[in-house]
């Protein structure tokens, strides 16, 4: 679920970035996809939601958003 690639992006990063559909986010969450994995940029799934218009304002931005600060908790 958390496999990186050599920019240790994980699908959860990808899908944060450039997905246009919340529920792939929920689903890659409710799998146990780690919110607070940094890609080489030091960026995470949040960071890239926060950017994509398709994204902010949804439930899934929300549940990203929880769990992330859950995580770092």
């Amino acid at each position: 679920m958390d496999a990186q690639n050599i920019n240790d992006k994980t699908p959860l990063i990808f899908s944060a970035r450039y997905n246009d559909s919340p529920e792939i986010i929920n689903t890659l969450l409710d799998f146990g996809a780690d919110p607070t994995i940094q890609d080489r940029d030091g960026m995470m799934a949040l960071d890239y939601a926060e950017e994509n218009p398709d994204l902010v304002e949804t439930e899934a931005y929300d549940r990203l958003l929880e769990e992330t600060e859950a995580a770092k908790n």
